[in-house]
């Protein structure tokens, strides 16, 4: 499953950028006294700080493009054996499938998910998709998530996503349905991926 997080302006993603350090930011009678320094992941996130982060979120403006693959419904072997390319094979279809929405995008990718995605380097993922879809990205740059907001978001993103479908948690339904209606398309998209024809 990915998670991409897309934003229109880079005033929303100051906006973003600038809620999730009030997320950060434990609040007590009106008082900030104490500072969540760590880096957000949505499995290693207190449950308290992601009810935060998400009520945090609800006023920022992005789109969310979710893809998940139904193996049980993949029927390429190649994909199945190997979940590298499957994860290549998914990124490549969220963005190539955008309705010509998506243009001139900047894709960031956390540096740590190269290997996991099984992506040589920045201009082959940005060629494959523009061969496909001309025009959709315009840059595609790995960066550290530990220093970068916007790949925090969509990893919160992707494991609320995950834990509601994996656990049926209520907590993790209701991070979900804080920003559900962001996958609404053309811009947002919530995938179920088969190869079934």
């Amino acid at each position: 499953m990915i998670a991409a997080c897309i934003f229109d302006t880079i005033e929303d993603i100051t906006h973003a950028w600038k809620l999730m350090e009030t997320a950060r930011c434990e609040e007590q009678n009106g008082e900030f006294f104490h500072k969540y320094d760590r880096e957000f992941k949505y499995n290693k996130t207190h449950p308290k700080l992601k009810d935060v982060f998400f009520d945090c979120m609800k006023l920022a403006n992005y789109h969310v493009r979710v893809i998940i693959a139904d193996k049980t419904k993949i029927r390429s072997k190649n994909l199945l054996s190997n979940p590298r390319l499957l994860k290549s094979y998914m990124i490549r279809q969220l963005f190539t499938h955008t309705f010509g929405a998506v243009k001139e995008c900047i894709l960031y990718i956390d540096g740590q998910d190269t290997r996991a995605f099984s992506i040589p380097d920045a201009d082959y993922l940005m060629n494959i998709v523009n061969k496909v879809c001309p025009g959709t990205l315009s840059k595609v740059d790995f960066v550290d998530s530990k220093t970068n907001p916007m790949i925090q978001l969509a990893d919160m993103t992707a494991g609320a996503v995950r834990a509601k479908l994996e656990t049926g948690n209520q907590k993790a339904l209701a991070h979900f349905n804080t920003f559900a209606y962001r996958t609404n398309k053309p811009f947002g998209t919530y995938w179920v991926f088969t190869d079934d024809k």
